[in-house]
Order: structure tokens, then C-alpha cells, then sequence
């Protein structure tokens, strides 16, 4: 799952949209790359839980990870704190993982999920 994103570069993807399913724990980002050319869709199911602040009309990505495991990071200690992950979050919960989305302007975003797809 992880190697998800070293296939996608979100470097500089501008975030144009999010649809979320409460019932279906689904959630679906549109984005458009770098050259804005390219549209991009990101799907997450299984969705147990989410932050996102600070949408606005422009919303840049600086950076993205996914997490399958404790680490030591900024970005790990954010999620860890902003969602209420235990220090045994993935041994307690070994099919799930937590995405992370830097923003270089705009929205910051957080989310625990089971399965993700980029096309």
C-alpha cells in the first residue's frame, strides 16, 4: 500500500475536491497535477476516521505519506495526536492505515483507512 505513492508524485497537486460517504465510510479526492493537465482521483475505503482544516479555494500539496506502522516523524506525531492513534494503534488494528497530507497552502488532511486507490 505504501508503494501507492512513490508510483504517484502528489508533489504540488492542487486538491480541487472531496466527496465523503458517511454510510459507506468512503471519501474520493479529486486532483489536478502539478502542470494542470492531469486530473488525478484518489479513493479511500474503509474510512474509521478523518481530519481535514484548512480548505480554501487554492489547496496545494507539499508532501504525502501513508503509514502502516509507528514511525518516528512530524507528520506520524501529528496524525498520531490528531486522530487519538495508541502507541499499539497497528498492532491493534493490523488492515489499517493512516494517510497524511501536507499542505503548501490550503488543506491539511488526516485519515485512517483500509484500502486506496490512485488513477
Amino acid at each position: 500500500m505504501n508503494n501507492i505513492l512513490s508510483n504517484h508524485s502528489l508533489h504540488d497537486c492542487e486538491v480541487v475536491s472531496i466527496s465523503t460517504d458517511r454510510r459507506k465510510r468512503h471519501v474520493v479526492i479529486n486532483l489536478i497535477d502539478h502542470t494542470g493537465t492531469k486530473n488525478i482521483r484518489m479513493t479511500l475505503d474503509g474510512v474509521h476516521k478523518m481530519y481535514c482544516t484548512g480548505l480554501s479555494m487554492q489547496n496545494v500539496i507539499l508532501d504525502a505519506q501513508i503509514f502502516m506502522k509507528k514511525e518516528k516523524s512530524e507528520y506520524y506525531d501529528f496524525c498520531q495526536e490528531t486522530l487519538g492513534l495508541s502507541n499499539n494503534f497497528f498492532e491493534e488494528h493490523p488492515n489499517l492505515a493512516v494517510l497524511y497530507l501536507e499542505p503548501s497552502v490550503g488543506l491539511e488532511l488526516a485519515c485512517i483507512f483500509s484500502e486506496i486507490s490512485i488513477e
